[in-house]
C-alpha cells in the first residue's frame, strides 16, 4: 500500500492557529483514501487589536501559550498585497502559565489612508501561521500657519513622506515653489501682500490646498 504525506500549515488563519497535515492512501485496487489531521500550533493567539492615535497606530496582542515558540513579525499592507514587516518581537517562552502575554508596539509612520496589519508567528522549528487581518485608515490633517502670515508659513503634517509645494499668485502664477518634510517654514518675505494658494502635493499623490493671506 502507498502512503504520501502532505503537511501544510501557516495557510490558516483561526484562533487557536491551527496547521493542518493532509494524507493519501492508496488500497489494492488504487483507490485513493485521504485523511486531514490537525494540531495546534505552540502559540494560541487571543487577541490582535489595531487602534489610531494621533498619527500613529497603536498594535496589541495577547496570547494563551507560548511552548516552542520563537518570534512575531508584525507586517503593514495598504491594500493586502504588498506586505512590509516593520518590528520583529521575541516571544516570551519564559511567562509564568497562568499569566497571559500581552504585547504593544506603536507604529510611528503609518501611511496616509488604509494600514492593514498581521502578524506572522514564527516557531521554533520555522512553522509560520497568520493571524487575522486589522485594519485602520488614518486620516491626513495638514495645518498651514499662522495665517495671515508675514514672512514666513509653517507647514505640518503627520506623515513621513516629503511633499511638493507651490504657492499660487491671485492671476495664477507660481510665486513660491519647493520641497519640504512635515514640520517645515516657507519663506514668503519675496512675494506682495495679497491673498493667495497654496498646493501641497504628497510623495503617495495627495493633494492639499490652502488659501492665506500674506499682509
Amino acid at each position: 500500500m502507498l502512503k504520501f504525506v502532505l503537511t501544510v500549515t501557516g495557510l490558516l488563519i483561526a484562533y487557536p492557529v491551527i496547521s493542518q497535515e493532509i494524507s493519501f492512501t492508496y488500497d489494492e485496487a488504487g483507490n485513493r483514501i485521504r485523511r486531514f489531521a490537525e494540531r495546534a500550533l505552540p502559540v494560541r493567539l487571543v487577541s490582535f487589536a489595531a487602534i489610531t492615535e494621533e498619527a500613529s497606530v497603536t498594535l496589541t496582542w495577547t496570547t494563551a501559550g507560548e511552548e516552542k515558540f520563537s518570534h512575531f513579525e508584525l507586517e503593514r499592507s495598504p491594500d493586502g498585497s504588498d506586505w512590509t514587516r516593520i518590528t520583529q518581537v521575541p516571544g516570551r517562552q519564559s511567562v509564568e502559565r497562568l499569566s497571559v502575554p500581552t504585547y504593544r508596539y506603536i507604529d510611528p509612520d503609518p501611511v496616509p489612508g488604509r494600514n492593514i496589519y498581521r502578524l506572522k508567528m514564527v516557531d521554533t522549528d520555522g512553522t509560520v501561521a497568520y493571524s487575522k487581518l486589522e485594519s485602520v485608515f488614518l486620516h491626513l490633517e495638514v495645518r498651514v500657519y499662522p495665517n495671515p502670515a508675514k514672512d514666513y508659513l509653517l507647514v505640518d503634517y503627520p506623515s513621513p513622506e516629503e511633499a511638493l509645494y507651490e504657492v499660487f499668485a491671485p492671476d495664477g502664477r507660481v510665486v513660491v515653489r519647493g520641497r519640504l518634510t512635515r514640520k517645515s517654514r516657507i519663506d514668503l518675505g519675496a512675494i506682495s501682500p495679497a491673498l493667495y494658494v497654496i498646493r501641497l502635493v504628497l510623495d503617495s499623490g495627495q493633494t492639499f490646498t490652502r488659501r492665506i493671506i500674506k499682509e
